[in-house]
């Protein structure tokens, strides 16, 4: 039931202090709206933008760009909305989101998402030069050095990143000491 699903991250959304970011297959903008006034700090939308753009711009001018996000999921740098029959380049879907006001993306292509494939970094380059927006970068990212290279895309407006399988599987030199320090804490109060 997707209700007890929106209730549960308005939930959480109230019991941690710090803001939390929200991608769903939204569609409407009233749930939208709802989400943003009782505790999301942020919503991600996707296909919202094509099925009720007239209300996705007013979400924009209402929330700001910073609280609306825009996912692009592409999968060799096209980006297919097969149920309401388009289909576009991301370039050519992220000028049509910045036409809407959005100012960032969160963009990843299928490829990278099983975490065997390194991001490409030409492919965000060229998104960002082309579209003038924020991104961020959503898998492809495996350890440090993939990170350290993404840092290196901040001057392009490539400025941040979402991971989540390759912490599950602590590959970041901090969450190994993390890890060692809990044990030996744990270890040293019993």
């Amino acid at each position: 039931d997707n209700s007890i699903n929106l209730r549960m991250i308005l939930e959480v959304a109230k019991a941690v202090d710090i803001p939390v970011n929200f991608f769903s297959d939204f569609k409407d903008t009233a749930t939208c709206r709802m989400m943003l006034e009782n505790g999301v700090y942020r919503i991600i939308i996707e296909e919202l933008a094509l099925i009720d753009p007239d209300g996705t711009r007013k979400l924009i001018a209402d929330y700001t760009p910073s609280r609306i996000m825009f996912n692009i999921f592409a999968r060799n740098r096209i980006v297919d909305f097969a149920s309401y029959g388009s289909r576009m380049t991301d370039v050519e879907f992220g000028l049509y989101l910045k036409g809407l006001g959005a100012s960032r993306l969160v963009y990843t292509d299928y490829s990278w998402l099983d975490y065997t494939q390194e991001f490409c970094a030409d492919t965000l380059i060229d998104l960002a030069e082309r579209t003038k927006m924020r991104i961020t970068l959503a898998g492809g990212v495996m350890n440090s050095q993939q990170l350290w290279r993404v840092n290196e895309l901040n001057r392009y407006g490539i400025d941040s990143v979402i991971i989540s399988k390759p912490l599950y599987e602590n590959n970041f030199p901090c969450q190994k000491i993390w890890r060692l320090v809990e044990a030996q804490s744990e270890f040293g109060n019993h």
